[in-house]
């Protein structure tokens, strides 16, 4: 079971949680394709968070909606993302307020002259209340990146508090010790236990009247490749393997091992400020004793052109962050892997020298794999040495 983050605002939240539902931008050129990946990380039965980003009032539609900025959940999964283009209203209090589902929209156009911040969110995913856990109280920023009474660290959500433009992102996969961390600090801030039923948000009848879509279009995955020899965006074959991760794909089913000891699975994970990010990380846990352990954690990086030598080099620079950050400095269970084309002679050279200098600092040789389109929808893997 994975856990994703939602980005809302004080417009969006209340119809997203009243309807049962989070909603996504659909984004553009290059950026479309990180998105992609993002939605296709996502599987029924996974957990979801809202955060509730702070916008002044004056931008807002509904300067009226009184929300704080902070974390809100817990809620399940209940469908795949897909697209539906209507607009929904909210109800009660908030009758006569929409999240747009396109910019042709009646009440989209209305909002746009009032010079304010509408957004459009034609992807959705269908959510419903987890049974005593959806909460009445948020877990403010202080309280989740600050406070140190309660163990662990947001790592990959504070360093996303340190924005470069184009970093914005409206999908986070959590890390498994961050989502129980969001998760138990909710529980800390209500103060209630879980058998004493569901505490909905003091202000949304949650879930009464669930969104129903008119149109439910599936999300297409297509390469748009101009040939076969290799993809034109990166991101590309990203979204692929996220959506295939668990799908005995051959090659890559070796990588990812035995499914039942996939802890977890997602994309363009950031281990630093600088807004490094890795592009799919894999973590694998088994019990010992009776005790859980994650035994390994599994880089993946992707290039659309050949394997060369800054590939492998990158795996020193990511290494010992990624094993600070999910193996307790563990560098030795990092199995960094790089999928792309074949390097030529003189990188393969170069390529063996940088492995031996891997080695030297105890981190594993990668694992080369060449992969290739069958057609603009379907990839082969062929794993090979150097």
């Amino acid at each position: 079971m994975g856990s994703h983050l939602f980005v809302v605002n004080s417009d969006t939240f209340p119809i997203h949680t009243q309807r049962g539902f989070a909603g996504v931008v659909k984004g553009g050129g290059r950026g479309y394709y990180a998105q992609l990946a993002d939605l296709m990380n996502i599987r029924k039965g996974d957990l979801a968070f809202f955060y509730l980003m702070y916008i002044e009032k004056k931008r807002l539609l509904y300067s009226e909606n009184k929300f704080e900025p902070g974390y809100y959940g817990i809620y399940k999964i209940t469908s795949f993302p897909f697209v539906d283009e209507n607009d929904i209203e909210g109800k009660d209090q908030f009758n006569s307020q929409y999240i747009f589902g396109n910019i042709n929209s009646k009440h989209y156009q209305k909002a746009k002259e009032q010079e304010k911040w509408p957004v459009i969110l034609p992807i959705r995913i269908l959510i419903e209340p987890m049974n005593n856990l959806n909460y009445a109280k948020h877990i403010d920023d202080t309280t989740a990146y600050v406070d140190k009474t309660d163990e662990g660290q947001l790592w990959t959500l504070l360093f996303k508090k340190i924005n470069k433009k184009g970093q914005a992102r409206g999908i986070t996969p959590l890390l498994p010790e961050e989502a129980n961390k969001i998760a138990r600090l909710l529980f800390k801030a209500n103060q209630i236990q879980f058998s004493d039923g569901v505490n909905l948000l003091e202000d949304i009848k949650f879930y009464d009247y669930p969104y129903k879509p008119k149109e439910f279009l599936d999300i297409k995955l297509e390469h748009n490749s101009n040939d076969l020899d290799s993809v034109r965006i990166e991101n590309m074959l990203v979204a692929w393997i996220m959506k295939n991760i668990d799908k005995n794909v051959p090659v890559i089913c070796d990588i990812v091992g035995i499914k039942e000891e996939l802890e977890f699975h997602g994309n363009h994970i950031q281990y630093g400020i600088s807004g490094d990010t890795i592009d799919i990380l894999l973590l694998h846990h088994r019990k010992i004793n009776g005790v859980e352990y994650r035994y390994k954690a599994t880089v993946i990086e992707v290039k659309k052109d050949r394997i060369n030598e800054d590939n492998v080099k990158q795996v020193l620079k990511y290494t010992k962050w990624i094993a600070q950050l999910v193996t307790f400095n563990n560098i030795s269970s990092i199995q960094p892997v790089i999928i792309g084309k074949y390097p030529n002679n003189i990188q393969t050279i170069k390529i063996k020298e940088k492995i031996k200098n891997l080695n030297e600092k105890g981190i594993r040789t990668p694992i080369f794999i060449k992969y290739k389109l069958i057609n603009e929808r379907e990839f082969s893997f062929e794993k090979f040495e150097v």
